[in-house]
Formats: C-alpha cells, sequence, structure tokens
C-alpha cells in the first residue's frame, strides 16, 4: 500500500495486488445493527463474516448495486462502473461476487437492499481490498437470509481504521428512499476515515482523461486548466499520456519520463499554470505495471510477477515482493513528486492479480 505523507510517501510490499482505498465500504458480523434515528445517523461497523435474516421471501425485495453488467469475465462497461442499477429479485435472490483480485470488480463492494412493501432495508458496503462475496437467498424457512464475507472465507482481521476493521463491514438498517440507507455509510466515512490532516479534503477533482483520454498537448492542458478554474476545481490531474514514447500509453508504461513529442517543454508550464489560477496540481501514474518494452522492462526482465514461468497478464505487473521492484517504484513517485511539487497522485490499478504470482522472489 503507498501512503503520500507530507513530504515523504510510505510503501507496503503487496505480492498479489496494489490495494486502492475505495470510498464504499459496509456491515459486518452475526449480529443485526439497530438503525439509529436523526440527520445524524450512521453506519455500524462490524467483522465478517456478516449473517442475518430478513422477513419475507427474496422475491419481495429490490436491490441497488453498481457495475456487473459487462459481456466480459470480471470486467463492467469501461467508464459505466458507478453507474447505480435498481434491480427487483427473483425467488432466487442475488449473488455478488468478486473473484478477479480488484475489489471494486466487477462489482462495487456495496449494496442496498429494500422490501417493497415495508420500504425496510438493509444497507451494506465491504472494507477489504480483496475477494469478496453477497449473496441474497431464500432461507430454508422461506425468508430472506444475507451472508457477506471475503473469499476465502472468515479471513482474520490484520488493522482496524477508525473503528472499522479491515476485512469488514457497514451496515445500517432503514426505511425510506436508497438516500435513507447510503447517507449514514458516508456520514461514518466522513467522520471516522477521512483524512484530517488536509483541509476540505477529498478536493473537487479536474481530471484530463475525460476529455480526449491520452491525446494530450500543452496548449490543450492550459485551455482545460482555465476551464476547471472557472467551475471552481481545487486540483487540476494530468492523466495517462504525459510519460513515455510509445504512442499507445498502455505501452509506455514504466518509462515515466516526459514524453517530448506531446510536451516538449515539459510538465513544469502547465504545473505553474495550474498554481497561477489557484489550483493544486497533479499526476496519474500505474506503477504496479510496466511494459517488457520499457527501459526498466528491457534491463530486469526478472522483475515481473509470473505465474508457472509466464507473466500473469498482457499488462506485465510487476513483482512487489522484490525488495530491489519496491525500491524502484519508491524512487519514481518520489522523483515526480520532488519534481513537479505534487499535491495529488492518481495510483491507478487497471489489472487483475487474479490467482496472484508465484510466492518465490
Amino acid at each position: 500500500m503507498i501512503r503520500i505523507r507530507k513530504n515523504h510517501i510510505e510503501i507496503t510490499s503487496l505480492t498479489l495486488l496494489l490495494a486502492v482505498w475505495v470510498s464504499v465500504i459496509l456491515p459486518g458480523a452475526d449480529s443485526k445493527a439497530s438503525p439509529a434515528t436523526g440527520n445524524a445517523a450512521q453506519a455500524t461497523a462490524l467483522r465478517l463474516p456478516y449473517r442475518t435474516v430478513l422477513p419475507g421471501s427474496p422475491d419481495q425485495y429490490e436491490v441497488l448495486k453498481m457495475g456487473g453488467q459487462g459481456k466480459v469475465s470480471h470486467e463492467a462497461p469501461w467508464g459505466q462502473e458507478y453507474i447505480l442499477q435498481q434491480q427487483k429479485l427473483g425467488p432466487e435472490g442475488l449473488t455478488l461476487e468478486c473473484t478477479a483480485g480488484r475489489s471494486a470488480v466487477p462489482y462495487k463492494p456495496w449494496l442496498l437492499l429494500r422490501h417493497i412493501q415495508t420500504q425496510k432495508g438493509l444497507a451494506l458496503s465491504i472494507a477489504y481490498p480483496g475477494n469478496w462475496r453477497i449473496r441474497v437467498a431464500r432461507s430454508n424457512d422461506g425468508e430472506t437470509q444475507v451472508q457477506v464475507d471475503t473469499l476465502p472465507a472468515n479471513l482474520e482481521v490484520f488493522r482496524t481504521v477508525g473503528g472499522l476493521p479491515i476485512p469488514g463491514l457497514l451496515v445500517y438498517q432503514f426505511q425510506g428512499s436508497w438516500d435513507e440507507g447510503a447517507l449514514p455509510i458516508t456520514r461514518f466515512i466522513r467522520s471516522h476515515l477521512l483524512r484530517k490532516d488536509i483541509p476540505h479534503w477529498p478536493w473537487v477533482q479536474y481530471n484530463t482523461w475525460y476529455d480526449h483520454y491520452e491525446k494530450i498537448d500543452e496548449d490543450r492542458l492550459l485551455g482545460l486548466a482555465r476551464k476547471a478554474a472557472e467551475l471552481g476545481c481545487e486540483v487540476f490531474v494530468v492523466d495517462a499520456g504525459w510519460y513515455g514514447t510509445a504512442p499507445d500509453w498502455s505501452k509506455a508504461l514504466g518509462d515515466w519520463r516526459v514524453n517530448q513529442n506531446r510536451l516538449p517543454r515539459g510538465i513544469e508550464p502547465v504545473a505553474e499554470e495550474v498554481r497561477r489560477l489557484g489550483m493544486k496540481f497533479g499526476m496519474w501514474i500505474e506503477i504496479e505495471n510496466a511494459s517488457p518494452d520499457s527501459p526498466i522492462g528491457k534491463s530486469h526482465p526478472d522483475w515481473f510477477m509470473t505465474r508457472r514461468g509466464k507473466r500473469i497478464n498482457e499488462r506485465s505487473t510487476l513483482h512487489f515482493g522484490k525488495p530491489e521492484v519496491l525500491a524502484w517504484a519508491k524512487a519514481q513517485i518520489e522523483s515526480l513528486m520532488n519534481r513537479y511539487h505534487l499535491d495529488y497522485i492518481k495510483m491507478d490499478f487497471n489489472i487483475n492479480p487474479e490467482d496472484g504470482g508465484d510466492v518465490r522472489v
């Protein structure tokens, strides 16, 4: 895991995956959380596994969920990962699960479940950077059983953050609109999990990817920065496309030098203008992957994570179980932070580790 402090970073070795904190988190343990009342109601933090029984059969319930409509296994449609989907359940209920190693693929680890007639429901959000399962099924006596756990099941808590065990769950029983279930989760996050050392966190961000993806140049970035400032954005983030020499952004991974064809004067003029406009400046990096054709890939072909002698995926994930890989990654990030005085780093996570790599380092 990578943490950015005021003037340095901390990186913890993770062989199977790099965890990216997702802003939805929820329920836990074999108990029922009693709903609080009033505008200050917050979700309850519990350990996994979590099991409870709700009155009525599954086909009397509807759910609100995110993700999971892609044609490819383990994927949601690109750019539609956070679109809310409302669905009436059938008698078979519903199973959501992540088995590819990224906690938010293909589904977000978050579910709201509500009885159609009584409008009483349950809000769930999982806090775990790995595989998980939420199952809503008919119990033996015809009611609705809800089960939440990690995959594999029954993992021990390895850390507690703001009173929330990891792995763990936020849970809240509600009645009424979907907001009545979702907001107590948000309140818990804002009250217990948000960083206290940065004013007004999280910032309103403009990200260049949503303009023309990696097709960037200095004039375009400067124009976007001015528009972002007019809109009141607090941080301007240059996404993929600023680095390497390959025309395809994914083929340039690992070469974290400025692309001179796109930005012949470098990043500095953009960062300077962004700050003159009153915004903070950030950049994108995907440190866990490197192209085999990048300088680091050619000089250290043994740095890639392998499974049975082959790289685990086409994006060529680096093996952070190797101390030298971890040291290189830390040096790359520190160099970018120091050179451009970064206020923000977007740390992408674009691969499915699935079963991970060979243990031997």
